[in-house]
């Protein structure tokens, strides 16, 4: 297991109670005979796959000081400050893990997924986001995630927006059944004036996915300020239909 830990970690079945606990106590059992990286690295995993994190953080920590490093323990140090609601933290030990590995391209959506979780790090995911587009140039959630953190920095330099459309039309180039770039597109857009594009892109997004709510809510409001009532109704009706969903 690599840097995807924490994707993994919510993949991972749970076993029964007494089978867990079985093998937590194993766990101890290898780590206090044989601290190293694998068998710390285990036991902390197993404490987080419970939803023990202030214990996973404990060893977790622990490893990261015999085993600085280690990318995994990195990973595994930010979902556990996650679990315990320590977002900055969290943030950090991921952008030290992709710092230890830059060309491991796997926690890249976690870490599109961290931006709004942390504004004193927004600057420091971005700058690896950027890295990850100038080694992943190909790859759309780099695109997206990248073009997504600069937009929300809210800058109105004219070079600036021109790079982040850039990015979010290579992201929907390379990935056209991605409705979430064409919805993050969309949004941009409308943001910045261009309600015509903006409603093509968020169409776009809603066609692909019809349950998508958010993007029908979207689609509503820009189809509103269009002056187009009807359209706007329709889509404001799928919007209700789908309850509070995403």
């Amino acid at each position: 297991m690599g840097l995807a830990a924490a994707v993994v970690l919510l993949l991972l079945q749970h076993p029964s109670r007494d089978a867990a606990a079985a093998e937590i106590t194993k766990g101890y059992e290898a780590a206090r005979a044989d601290p190293s990286e694998a068998n710390v690295f285990a036991l902390a995993n197993r404490l987080a796959v419970e939803r023990q994190y202030s214990e996973a953080a404990k060893f977790f920590d622990f490893g990261l000081e015999r085993y600085p490093k280690s990318a995994r323990l990195r990973v595994g140090a930010s979902v556990a400050a996650h679990g315990e609601g320590r977002f900055d933290d969290a943030v950090d030990h991921l952008c030290k893990a992709v710092d230890l590995d830059p060309s491991d391209s796997r926690p890249l959506y976690f870490l599109g997924q961290m931006y709004d979780l942390s504004p004193s790090m927004a600057a420091e995911v971005t700058r690896r986001l950027g890295k990850f587009v100038e080694l992943y140039p190909a790859n759309a959630y780099a695109r997206l995630y990248y073009a997504v953190s600069r937009a929300k920095a809210g800058s109105e330099d004219a070079a600036v927006l021109g790079e982040i459309k850039s990015n979010f039309a290579a992201a929907v180039r390379l990935a056209p059944r991605l409705a979430e770039a064409w919805f993050e597109f969309g949004s941009f857009l409308e943001r910045n004036g261009n309600l015509v594009q903006a409603e093509l892109k968020l169409a776009e997004a809603v066609r692909i996915d019809s349950k998508y709510r958010k993007a029908w809510y979207r689609l509503a409001m820009v189809r509103r300020r269009l002056g187009k009532p009807r359209e706007a109704a329709e889509a404001m009706a799928h919007f209700l239909k789908l309850g509070s969903g995403a």
